[in-house]
């Protein structure tokens, strides 16, 4: 399996450590990584820091390649809908950095363009593969704590746009927190909720972050499709302050919660307390994801996926949704829809 990164930022980098790795313990072909950026000395750089057998300068030459097997695209946001269809169009299988587009309808566009090939698009949410998150899907699924009646998800820090950087544009972004960071808290909640969501209403609070180009703290509430209440606090512009990242599930017969670190947790069941531990290894859940894509793409098993494109398209029309009643939909992917053209 030879797979090319496509841009040369901070995810491309954290995705071939991932794969130099997991890439040894691949079943099949062993796994080969080659590098495209439209500065060549940037992918050259990648290529000699991961073992990498070709350095592009245009991401048209590396999708054309007949020795690629698959793209991965780690461009910004808005780059993610026609990069992934350039690699469709030559037939690579594709995955794509969180959020798969930036509208459904650039999701639908690489969704029916990979259907007429017949290739893969996997959406590369390394939260799905998390061992807090599987830990309480699991005891959602085997019904240890009930019938679901609310799941909150809070996740406040502090960060910076810095001047010049793509995350400061709109255009670029297609939104604020939530469309970027914050669309791994959706996919989290969508999934501890079965899945789908409906009655999506969303508030944010006055902006405060410099050079942010949307929403820079947002609250996201839904009724979800097992049933449960969805809470989501999300925000770039807060103070930390304890518990400041945590996953909470609540039941009919108790309740569980698991810090979104994924260091320790806790089922409380009555006055009953059980501490949960996880371990150290692969907390991000990265490594889980590329022996999940790796195995797949070899096998060529597609449904058992854990993160299709299909997900992310989920997990982009509930941002949509939450903007539409944020009434800011309108300008966001007017302002993307732009640019990408």
């Amino acid at each position: 399996m030879h797979l090319c990164l496509v841009g040369s930022g901070f995810i491309a980098t954290q995705h071939a450590r991932v794969l130099t790795a997991a890439g040894r313990s691949a079943p099949g072909d062993a796994v080969r990584l080659s590098f495209a950026s439209r500065d060549k000395a940037k992918a050259e750089v990648l290529r000699q820091a991961y073992g990498g057998v070709f350095a592009f300068g245009s991401y048209r030459d590396a999708c054309a390649h007949d020795d690629i097997d698959a793209v991965v695209v780690c461009t910004p946001n808005a780059d993610h809908h026609g990069t992934a269809l350039l690699a469709i169009s030559f037939r690579k299988h594709v995955v794509v950095d969180k959020p798969v587009a930036i509208t459904v309808a650039e999701a639908d566009d690489i969704l029916a363009a990979a259907a007429r090939e017949g290739v893969s698009v996997l959406v590369a949410e390394n939260h799905r593969y998390q061992p807090h998150i599987r830990w309480l899907e699991d005891l959602l699924a085997v019904d240890a704590l009930g019938r679901a009646k609310m799941i909150r998800i809070h996740s406040h820090q502090r960060v910076s746009f810095p001047a010049g950087g793509w995350r400061s544009t709109l255009a670029m972004m297609g939104g604020g927190v939530l469309i970027d960071g914050g669309v791994h808290w959706v996919n989290s909640l969508l999934t501890l909720g079965d899945g789908d969501a409906s009655q999506v209403k969303a508030v944010e609070s006055q902006r405060s972050l410099p050079r942010c180009p949307g929403e820079d703290t947002v609250v996201v509430s839904c009724l979800l499709k097992n049933g449960a209440v969805g809470v989501l606090t999300y925000s770039w512009s807060i103070e930390p302050a304890f518990p400041d990242r945590f996953i909470a599930v609540h039941g009919e017969k108790g309740s569980a919660f698991a810090d979104n670190r994924g260091r320790f947790g806790a089922t409380f069941m009555g006055k009953r307390l059980r501490p949960k531990l996880f371990p150290r290894r692969d907390r991000e859940g990265f490594f889980a994801m590329w022996r999940d894509f790796l195995a797949q793409l070899t096998r060529g098993a597609g449904s058992r996926y854990l993160a299709t494109g299909l997900m992310g398209r989920r997990d982009l029309a509930f941002v949509e949704a939450a903007y539409r009643s944020l009434g800011t939909s309108d300008g966001y992917f007017a302002a993307a829809g732009e640019s990408a053209q």
